[in-house]
């Protein structure tokens, strides 16, 4: 993989991640608040983030033949600033039993 299909990859990568962004409601919407909220498709999403999570372990792999510049900036701009975020994730949701605090 060249600097130019590195670039690509990227590229689509970020295209892909806000097209299939779901889009938000207005935070600011004037009326009475929805009753009804949509459960979330939980199987497509699990597919989803595992491409993601894939698709990222893959520019950082041996086998992405990037220049070390390209890997450093994805590394700083892409994956990094995700990897935090997936931690923060995974530190907000807890398994642990609230009942067993007595």
């Amino acid at each position: 993989m060249d600097k130019i299909q590195a670039q690509r990859a990227v590229f689509q990568l970020r295209r892909k991640a806000v097209n299939s962004a779901p889009k938000a409601s207005p935070v600011n919407k004037y009326g009475e608040p929805e009753t009804e909220v949509a459960e979330p498709n939980w199987e497509r999403l699990k597919i989803d983030v595992r491409e993601r999570i894939d698709a990222l372990a893959a520019t950082m792999s041996n086998r992405c033949n990037a220049p070390p510049e390209l890997k450093a900036k994805l590394w700083s701009d892409l994956i990094r600033p995700n990897v935090k975020l997936l931690a923060e994730f995974c530190s907000n949701v807890s398994f642990e039993d609230a009942g067993q605090d007595a």
